[in-house]
C-alpha cells in the first residue's frame, strides 16, 4: 500500500509569505505521487483541530511546513501527537519542516 501524505503549509499569520512563495510550494507538493491532500493556512497553531480533521481518512502521514516549535510554543510535539491520535493517526507519522 502506498503512503498517503498530507501537507500543511502555514504562513504563520502571513508573516512568511513575504519570504516564501507558498503557491510554488503547493504546486511542488501537488506533483509528489504520495501527497493526497494539501492545506494552506495562516494560523495552524490557533486552530489545528479544525485543520487536521480535514486530513482524517485522507492521509496516513502528515508534513507540517511552518514555523519552529521555538517560535510557536503552543504547537509543540506533545500537542501534535495528541491531535494526530484524535484523528486516528500514529503519533510518530509526522514531520515538521521549519520554514
Amino acid at each position: 500500500m502506498q503512503d498517503r501524505i498530507g501537507v500543511i503549509l502555514c504562513t504563520c499569520g502571513s508573516s512568511l509569505e513575504d519570504k516564501i512563495d507558498f503557491t510554488d510550494l503547493e504546486k511542488c507538493a501537488e506533483k509528489l505521487e504520495s501527497v493526497t491532500i494539501i492545506k494552506k493556512t495562516d494560523k495552524l497553531c490557533k486552530k489545528p483541530e479544525k485543520i487536521l480533521n480535514e486530513f482524517k481518512g485522507k492521509a496516513d502521514k502528515i508534513l507540517f511546513a511552518c514555523c519552529s516549535e521555538r517560535s510557536s510554543l503552543t504547537f509543540n510535539e506533545d500537542r501534535i501527537a495528541k491531535l494526530l491520535e484524535q484523528i486516528g493517526l500514529d503519533s510518530a507519522m509526522y514531520e515538521t519542516a521549519n520554514i
